[in-house]
């Protein structure tokens, strides 16, 4: 697992096509969301929005212009919790998960209690997680 150095956290998420439907997926370590509040579940998503140079207010609710899920620490496997932002998902003409592009990020909190993004240790871990994480996240519907 990626420690959370100036070395290892990255400067930006892809900015590549701001308005295309893309799904992104969090991936949180459970032990430093001990505490999960509502507040924790805001600054991540402001931490994604700051990092892919997009406007804050694009996840307001009353908007629906990107939808989000959590999987709370309750529900963590194997140490880990994941969030999950469908950008853009009423852009798609068929709204098929499998068929739309996918990230994913990791999202560590600092000893001081900041949330910050982290790497992964290699694009190989990378890849191969989210392939994993795919079979299940593609049966996600894209919220409401």
């Amino acid at each position: 697992m990626a420690e959370n150095t100036k070395d290892s956290a990255p400067s930006a998420v892809s900015t590549d096509n701001l308005n295309q439907p893309k799904r992104v997926i969090l991936q949180h370590r459970a032990n430093d969301f001990d505490n999960w509040s509502g507040e924790d579940y805001h600054s991540v998503i402001r931490l994604y929005a700051a990092l892919s140079r997009r406007p804050v207010d694009e996840f307001d609710f009353g908007r629906k212009i990107h939808y989000t899920h959590a999987q709370t620490p309750l529900a963590a496997v194997r140490g880990f919790f994941y969030m999950t932002l469908d950008l853009h998902k009423d852009l798609l003409r068929n709204p098929d998960p499998s068929q739309v592009q996918h990230e994913i990020y990791r999202v560590c909190r600092t000893e001081d209690g900041t949330i910050s993004p982290c790497k992964f240790r290699s694009p190989v871990k990378e890849q191969n997680l989210l392939r994993k994480i795919r079979h299940f996240s593609d049966t996600l519907d894209g919220g409401d």
